[in-house]
C-alpha cells in the first residue's frame, strides 16, 4: 500500500461519560477506527495513517485513562471501553457501521466492541491477540511465555514495581516481544514512557489486565447469544503463531473468520517491517544442516547422532540407529517430525518411541528462517522442500518434540545479506527461541552465506544472547580456511561456551 504524502493528521478531545479522550484523525474514504495496545498509544497507528489515510478515514483514539486524561478507578472491562470508543466514532462524525482494527489491548476492546453494538460494525481485524473467552485466550493467563498478563493483572504489585522505571520496563517489554528492533525507534519508547508517566496512566493500563477475567464472562455470555456475522481477520505474527490454535479460536467467534500470519514480525505488527533486498517480504524456510555430537561444556560432550541420509528411512530406524551406535541422543529434521505429525502420530507417541530406545530427542536440524534471505534461488529442489518450513514452525516442532536446541546456518547465497542485518535476525531469533527455553546453534557452511567461522563467531558475538552459540563441523572448518592453524587458534579463542556443538 503506497504511502499518501501530504495528508493532515487531526487531534481532537472527546468527552464520553464525563471522561476526556484524545483522539486523531486522518484521510478520507469508509471509516476505519485503529485501537492501540499497551504499553502504546495510537501513536503505534501513525506510520501506518498515511498509508491508509488514502483508502479510509481514520479514527485512531487513545483508550480510557491514557493519551493525557486521567480516567477514572473503574471501567476497564472492554465492554465499557467499547462504550468510550463508541462514543468517540459518534462525535468524530462517522457516518454509519465502520470497520475496527485493534493491536494488542485494543485488539479486545475492537472484538468487544464488535460484540456489543453489532449494527456498529462492518468487520473486525484483531492483530496478534489471543481474545478472552476463547479457549486460546483463556490459557495465556497460565501460559510462562505470557508472564506478563497475570503480572500486570496483579496491578498494585505492577504499579508498585514499575512507576518511576516506566521507560526501562517498557523498552525491556517491547524489546522482548520484537523481531526487528529498529522498527520501534527511541523516540517511539520515550514517547510511550512519558504517556505512561502520566497522572493515573499506568494504573489505566495495569486495570485493563485485572478486567480480563471479567471480559472472559462477558464475551461468552455474547457468543453464547451468537457468533459474529461481521467479516473477522485474525492477524497474527509469524514468529510465536501457531495456526491451528488461531484457526480454533476464529472459529469460536465468528462465522466468517480466517488467519493471517504474517511473516518476519514479532508482536509489534502495526509498526513497518524491513524488507528483503528484492523489496519484498521473503518466505520463511529450514535449510537441512550438520550435527554430530552436543558439548555441554568442552569437557563433558554429549554425543549426538546426525542421521544424513538415514533420515529418508524413517523416524523409527533413525532411533535404531542412534541406539545401535550407542548415541544417547539424535537429531531430527523439521521434515521427519512434520510427516509424523501430519500422518496422525503425536508428540506423546514422538517421545514415547524414542524413549523407549533409550535416544534423547535433543537437537532440531534446522532453521534458515532467521536470516533475511532463507535459501538461495538455485538451491536444489529436495533442499528447498526441507526448508519449507516457517520460523514459528519450527520453533513449534522443536518443543513438541521436547528438544534442548535448534540448528541454525544461512543457506542464502554468499554476499547477499549484510553482516549487520544477519546479526539483528540471529539475535531476533534467539530472543524468540528463548522464551521457549531453546538455544540456537549457529553452524558455518563453506558453500553457503555464511562460510567460515570468524563470521558466524562474528554474528553469534554481536548478537550476545545467553541462548545463541556456534556449532562447529571440524571438516567445515578446515575446508573454509587457506590457513587451517588461524581457523584452530581462533577457534581456541572463543569463550568455551559460545562452542556447544562440535561435528567430527
Amino acid at each position: 500500500m503506497p504511502v499518501h504524502d501530504g495528508i493532515d493528521v487531526h487531534h481532537h478531545r472527546a468527552t464520553v461519560a464525563g471522561i476526556g479522550h484524545h483522539y486523531v484523525t486522518a484521510g478520507t474514504g469508509p471509516t476505519l477506527v485503529l485501537l492501540h495496545g499497551f504499553p502504546q498509544t495510537s501513536r503505534e497507528w501513525h506510520p501506518l495513517i498515511q498509508r491508509l489515510g488514502g483508502r479510509f478515514r481514520v479514527i485512531a483514539p487513545d483508550l480510557r485513562g491514557i493519551g493525557g486524561f486521567p480516567g477514572p478507578a473503574s471501567g476497564y472491562d472492554k465492554f465499557t471501553l467499547a462504550d468510550d470508543i463508541k462514543g468517540i466514532v459518534e462525535q468524530a462524525g462517522a457516518d454509519g457501521p465502520v470497520l475496527i482494527c485493534g493491536h494488542d489491548m485494543g485488539a479486545y476492546v475492537g472484538f468487544a466492541y464488535a460484540l456489543r453494538h453489532r449494527d456498529s460494525a462492518t468487520a473486525l481485524v484483531t492483530v496478534d491477540a489471543p481474545l478472552p473467552g476463547t479457549q486460546l485466550g483463556d490459557s495465556l493467563a497460565t501460559n510462562p511465555r505470557t508472564w506478563h498478563i497475570p503480572f500486570h493483572s496483579n496491578v498494585d504489585v505492577a504499579h508498585l514495581l514499575i512507576a518511576g522505571r516506566e521507560r526501562e520496563y517498557i523498552d525491556y517489554f517491547v524489546a522482548s516481544r520484537i523481531y526487528d528492533r529498529a522498527a520501534v525507534t527511541t523516540d517511539d519508547i520515550d514517547a510511550y514512557a512519558a504517556a505512561y508517566r502520566a497522572p493515573g496512566a499506568l494504573r489505566a493500563g495495569l486495570e485493563m489486565y485485572r478486567a480480563l477475567s471479567q471480559d472472559s464472562v462477558d464475551n461468552r455470555a455474547a457468543l453464547a447469544e451468537a457468533r459474529l456475522a461481521i467479516p473477522f481477520t485474525a492477524v497474527a505474527s509469524g514468529v510465536t503463531a501457531v495456526r491451528p490454535a488461531l484457526e480454533q479460536m476464529v472459529g469460536e467467534v465468528a462465522e466468517k473468520g480466517q488467519v493471517e500470519i504474517v511473516d518476519r514480525a514479532g508482536h509489534w505488527i502495526p509498526r513497518p517491517a524491513r524488507r528483503d533486498h528484492h523489496g519484498h517480504r521473503r518466505a520463511s524456510g529450514t535449510p537441512h544442516g550438520n550435527q554430530g555430537g552436543r558439548m555441554t561444556g568442552r569437557s563433558t560432550p554429549e554425543l549426538t547422532f546426525w542421521p544424513g541420509s538415514m533420515a529418508s528411512r524413517g523416524f523409527i530406524a533413525v532411533l535404531d540407529a542412534a541406539r545401535s551406535g550407542g548415541f544417547p541422543a539424535t537429531a531430527l529434521s523439521p521434515l521427519t517430525l512434520h510427516e509424523l505429525l501430519v500422518s496422525g502420530h503425536d508428540r506423546q507417541w514422538i517421545r514415547a518411541e524414542a524413549e523407549a530406545r533409550g535416544v534423547r530427542l535433543a537437537q532440531l536440524d534446522g532453521a534458515a528462517s532467521w536470516a533475511p534471505i532463507p535459501y538461495a534461488d538455485d538451491l536444489p529442489t529436495p533442499l528447498k522442500q526441507r526448508f519449507d518450513f516457517s520460523g514459528t514452525e519450527v520453533l513449534d516442532l522443536a518443543e513438541a518434540a521436547g528438544m534442548d536446541y535448534v540448528l541454525a546456518c544461512g543457506a542464502f547465497a554468499a554476499g547477499t545479506v549484510p553482516l549487520d542485518e544477519l546479526v539483528a535476525s540471529y539475535d531476533a531469533f534467539c530472543r524468540t527461541a528463548e522464551h521457549r527455553g531453546l538455544r540456537v546453534e549457529l553452524e558455518f557452511v563453506p558453500f553457503w552465506g555464511i562460510r567460515d567461522l570468524a563470521t558466524a563467531w562474528e554474528i553469534v558475538r554481536r548478537a550476545d544472547r545467553p541462548n545463541g552459540t556456534l556449532m562447529v563441523d571440524t571438516w567445515h572448518l578446515l575446508r573454509a580456511s587457506h590457513e587451517p592453524q588461524a581457523a584452530l587458534d581462533l577457534l581456541s579463542d572463543i569463550p568455551e561456551e559460545k562452542v556447544t556443538g562440535l561435528q567430527l
